[in-house]
């Protein structure tokens, strides 16, 4: 055995060092999965058809033209696309979205800036799943099932696939569940959970919910340095557009007195309006007033059971499953939830199997049909999670596996 490698039965803490090899297998076999997406695309264009949009907004935003103008969009695709498109890709991200792609800019070209935005997306994804993995107890049988499970797991292939922006939610997301685990974190990192908080809202309609929950449970510790700084970062990402385009926020706001009524969405408004032939927003807006109208109601109860921590958890496949547009994607703001239930080894073996249907369903059938899989992994949670706990996501049987047991798989 090598010096200073971990015996069978020695606990493995959260240092990053003592885990760099299987950082190293993690980054490989998810890059390896990434380069077989590029040569099993028929367009050999992966990682970039949804990205091009978010290129072609920030070109018309740099010019102070309307980024969110159809006729103007796809003036710019058709340039830098391989093949004619026959209509528009248009951004529905507000324009908070434009200061996280300003570096994009100074790029030389679209090549370019979509491989450093794929880059930069994967690297995003590894810190979020290496810090999971430390929040949940780093024992090597929890990084070994986190490498099975992330290599296997659809929505991150289809982010990286399409070149979406779901990683930088995500990235955002973990201080604040961070804080809840940890309230000492709150004075130390109060900066970095407003700012991520506020990084958030580039698609504000998926954690819809999260945002009073969190806002109320910051308020009620007094933590107005988290609050402070999330307001202040929120006014930043809205102001800075402004400077480069004063029209930029009623650009948007006529933009989506449109919104896009037909997409067929992983989400069950979707098949509330599929099923009663709505043409309006009620389908998919029912669920999410509802829900919040429910949480104001039995919210206290809610909370005192699973705890904050794991009651926040619970909340993302809730949210996903009632915003009123989401795609398998950004089903990526599940991992949260997930990581830590992958200590145990029959969920384990659940959400393998559950990964594995996702990969069966084929794609010509429309992103629809994967709205199952967060209300899947909605019931696991509410078993796995343990309910007495009160501070840290904690599911039952995860001190068998602390301790970097040797077990198998």
């Amino acid at each position: 055995m090598l010096k200073g490698t971990p015996g069978p039965s020695t606990a493995l803490g959260p240092s990053w060092l003592s885990l760099d090899l299987r950082k190293l297998i993690i980054t490989f076999l998810i890059w390896l999965g990434f380069v077989g997406l590029w040569y099993l695309n028929a367009l050999k264009h992966v990682g970039t058809l949804d990205f091009l949009q978010y290129w072609a907004a920030l070109k018309l935003l740099l010019t102070q033209a309307n980024p969110y103008s159809e006729v103007q969009l796809l003036a710019i695709q058709q340039a830098y696309w391989v093949e004619p498109l026959p209509f528009a890709i248009v951004l529905y991200c507000p324009p908070l979205i434009f200061p996280a792609l300003l570096l994009l800019a100074f790029l030389p070209s679209f090549e370019w800036a979509a491989a450093v935005w794929n880059a930069s997306a994967l690297f995003c994804l590894y810190l979020c799943v290496n810090r999971l993995i430390c929040d949940a107890g780093a024992s090597r049988t929890l990084y070994r099932r986190t490498l099975v499970f992330s290599v296997s797991f659809l929505p991150i292939y289809t982010l990286l696939y399409y070149g979406q922006v779901s990683h930088l939610l995500l990235i955002g997301l973990l201080p604040a569940l961070g804080a809840l685990s940890a309230p000492a974190e709150q004075s130390k990192n109060s900066i970095l959970i407003g700012s991520g908080l506020a990084l958030t809202f580039l698609k504000p309609h998926l954690l819809y919910i999260l945002y009073p929950v969190l806002g109320f449970i910051f308020l009620k510790r007094r933590s107005w340095g988290v609050l402070s700084s999330w307001i202040l970062c929120l006014t930043l990402l809205s102001v800075i557009p402004s400077f480069l385009n004063q029209n930029i926020w009623s650009n948007y706001l006529d933009f989506m007195t449109q919104p896009p009524i037909a997409w067929k969405t992983p989400t069950i408004g979707f098949w509330l309006q599929y099923m009663n032939g709505d043409t309006g927003m009620w389908s998919r807006m029912v669920f999410p007033l509802g829900l919040l109208f429910i949480l104001a109601l039995v919210g206290k109860n809610y909370f005192s059971y699973f705890g904050e921590k794991n009651a926040v958890l619970l909340l993302l496949p809730l949210t996903l499953i009632t915003s009123p547009y989401g795609w398998l994607f950004d089903q990526v703001l599940l991992l949260p939830l997930l990581i830590p239930l992958l200590a145990q080894r029959a969920l384990f073996y659940v959400l393998m199997i559950l990964n594995g249907f996702l990969v069966l369903i084929p794609n010509d059938w429309g992103q629809e049909y994967y709205v199952w899989y967060p209300f899947c992994v909605l019931i696991i949670g509410v078993f796995g999670l343990q309910g007495a706990d009160r501070g840290r996501c904690i599911p039952r049987g995860a001190s068998n596996y602390s301790s970097g047991d040797s077990s198998a798989i």
